[in-house]
């Protein structure tokens, strides 16, 4: 096998595939999460199916080894970057078959991360509409209109009864409000939050920040449950986010001091990784890290949280990570705020809102 045909098996490269790297990244992050989550194990035994012929595929326990092998092979070949597209579409019916094959395995979470998938699957290196957009739109939506619909959660009820089984010291926080006002405004968070990212989600230039306001939302969840992932909602819902990031159509230019420790560990630990050139590394007297995306330039942490979102090495550290300690996952909230510093403090407004988007305006005057 060649040097050229061995380098395209890496599980890190994401490029020179028919999909888009972000979209491939993201595929792959949701991938290793189940594995390294165990959830491939949980795969039912076929059991009360919703759908009647399913229930008559081989014994339960063929049925159950049937859907592991096919996700497996499928999880092997999107890793090593062959068939992508088919893999990811096996990995998303196995999920939607294993939700049909039984009433008790059927949770929202589980469906949510086979459409993933499938829609992963739909989306071409050359797509121009990213179809996630508009998933996510409809996952809010409902979620949003039937929060509004129950007098549950628009007067508190909902959230007084349930925060408590995660967050035990919750009732003598909500003791220092009056009444119900904590639980209700927690509520109506909740609720206006969803709404609020239909309407980002569908306004292109607003969907940048829908990606902050997005993992941060569900972050906050997280958080507040001691590190609740509502099954595969967190992983599933961060990977859909990273799907709509806009991937550098030129190497990262990052100009670091070659006399500060700091940057060059920094430089070694990314080089060591980068296989398929996405940095370039220029020493310099400079007393901050800076690094050039398509035109914008970045410096000190928000040119270092620039360089980790293009990093594939770091996604799949933090994907493993989050996955095996998901109490680890409220430092979500530290690399947004490092975005944040370096979009809206060293950028401005009008560069984050060019900058992050999948199919939004390029930066520096691109097409």
């Amino acid at each position: 096998m060649d040097d050229r045909r061995l380098a395209s098996l890496n599980p890190l490269r994401i490029s020179g595939t028919s999909m888009r790297p972000n979209v491939l990244l993201a595929a792959k992050l949701l991938a290793l999460c189940v594995l390294v989550t165990g959830r491939i194990r949980g795969l039912p035994y076929h059991f009360l199916p919703l759908v009647a012929f399913l229930g008559r595929v081989g014994s339960p326990r063929e049925f159950h080894r049937g859907l592991e092998l096919v996700f497996l092979v499928a999880a092997l070949a999107l890793f090593c970057n062959q068939f992508v597209r088919t893999a990811c579409l096996l990995l998303g019916l196995v999920f939607v078959v294993a939700v049909l094959s039984s009433a008790e395995y059927w949770h929202n979470n589980v469906l949510y991360t086979g459409l993933f998938f499938v829609l992963a699957a739909l989306d071409g290196a050359r797509s121009r509409i990213s179809l996630f957009r508009y998933q996510l739109a409809v996952l809010y939506f409902g979620a949003a209109w039937n929060k509004l619909a129950l007098s549950d959660w628009r007067d508190g009820a909902f959230v007084k009864d349930w925060l408590p089984h995660y967050f035990h010291g919750y009732p003598h926080v909500a003791s220092l409000f009056p009444d119900t006002t904590l639980s209700t405004g927690l509520g109506w968070v909740a609720m206006v939050t969803e709404a609020a990212l239909v309407v980002l989600l569908l306004v292109p230039r607003f969907v940048p920040l829908a990606i902050f306001v997005g993992v941060g939302y569900h972050t906050g969840l997280v958080t507040m449950t001691k590190g609740w992932t509502f099954g595969m909602f967190w992983y599933a819902l961060t990977a859909t986010y990273v799907a709509l990031l806009e991937w550098p159509t030129a190497p990262v230019v990052v100009r670091y001091s070659p006399t500060k420790l700091v940057h060059r560990l920094g430089m070694a630990a990314v080089e060591r990784f980068d296989f398929e050139g996405w940095y370039r590394w220029l020493p310099e007297r400079v007393d901050a890290l800076q690094a050039r995306v398509d035109g914008a330039t970045y410096e000190g942490v928000g040119a270092g949280a620039r360089v980790l979102l293009y990093c594939p090495i770091a996604y799949a550290v933090f994907a493993v990570v989050c996955s095996s300690w998901p109490v680890v996952i409220p430092f979500t909230f530290l690399f947004l705020a490092a975005i944040a510093y370096g979009e809206f403090v060293r950028q401005g407004v009008p560069r984050f809102r060019s900058s992050v988007y999948a199919g939004g305006p390029r930066i520096g005057g691109g097409g």
